[in-house]
């Protein structure tokens, strides 16, 4: 069973980690299932992947991949979790090859 897990960049430069827990000061309400947050977070979810250091690897990451000069985005797009690039869209296959440099919060730099 993957674990599911989720963070969330609070717009005035704060991480927030959600573990094991239901409720959150930052979620306004649920409705039907669904988590409606403050305008101020952008919410991430853990890939259940590890990167070759063993750090967890969330939606917003920014990747190197070691057979690419450029780095990757972590994206959640139809249904599954690939690495965006400038003109590449890839699959995790090995993760053993990728390496957390950052986020698109902190790190916007990485992607020039």
């Amino acid at each position: 069973m993957r674990i599911i897990k989720f963070r969330a960049w609070e717009k005035e430069n704060l991480f927030v980690n959600f573990e094991g827990a239901m409720h959150y000061d930052v979620v306004a309400q649920t409705y039907f299932g669904e988590w409606l947050f403050d305008n101020d977070y952008e919410l991430m979810q853990y890939t259940g992947l590890k990167d070759k250091d063993g750090f967890e690897i969330y939606e917003g990451d920014i990747i190197k991949r070691l057979s690419y000069t450029k780095p990757f985005i972590v994206e959640f797009i139809l249904g599954s979790f690939v690495l965006t690039g400038d003109t590449d869209t890839l699959d995790f296959i090995q993760t053993k090859k990728v390496e957390v440099i950052g986020n698109i919060y902190e790190n916007k730099e990485l992607l020039k």
